[in-house]
């Protein structure tokens, strides 16, 4: 159905998110899948027959590692969530391979809708990203079936350091609009 949130990993293989219902029920199949950058060699890389969270979003290798943070979210929300560290080398499919780095924030649809949420991972080492947090309630889709008596502000999102330790220092947070999708910037000579 369609492929998202396309990063390069550590060996040079494209990550992204496919929705693959080929053949099954439309849900929950959105999960991680890489290629060649040339689109050769596409192969599942997690998650294709779990179904706890629904979809496997902003997927990205950790320098020096061979784990992965993705964002784990709802297919009728959009793309926000807990935050999910990866070891594809401990299984393709289930709940071993993970680990939330967000306990307090469900899977979103699948758990519930969390009160607060994470987009955007940017890792720096398996234990520090950079993040988009927001305090507010995810909100679920229009087309979910779900009742919204609100609507998520313009500037709901922050930047923040987040750590495998459950610490969250704010970077920067606009009054006026969300800050989102941090990248480090370092200078080169």
């Amino acid at each position: 159905m369609f492929e998202w949130t396309p990063s390069v990993d550590e060996d040079g293989r494209i990550l992204y998110a496919r929705w693959d219902y080929v053949d099954r029920h439309n849900m929950p199949y959105m999960s991680l899948w890489s290629t060649m950058p040339d689109g050769t060699s596409a192969q599942a890389v997690f998650g294709n027959y779990t179904q706890n969270p629904h979809c496997m979003f902003e997927a990205r290798s950790i320098p020096g590692s061979r784990k992965i943070i993705f964002t784990a979210s709802g297919h009728h929300a959009f793309t926000g969530g807990s935050l999910v560290l990866l070891d594809p080398h401990r299984g393709a499919d289930g709940e071993d391979p993970m680990q939330r780095l967000t306990p307090e924030v469900c899977f979103p649809e699948s758990e519930g809708w969390p009160e607060s949420y994470y987009a955007n991972p940017y890792p720096l080492s398996e234990n520090h990203y950079l993040t988009a947090w927001s305090d507010l309630k995810l909100p679920p889709h229009r087309g979910s079936g779900q009742v919204r008596d609100d609507h998520n502000p313009v500037n709901a999102m922050g930047l923040y350091l987040c750590d495998a330790f459950g610490n969250l220092e704010l970077i920067y947070r606009d009054s006026k609009i969300s800050s989102m999708n941090p990248i480090p910037v370092r200078p080169r000579y």
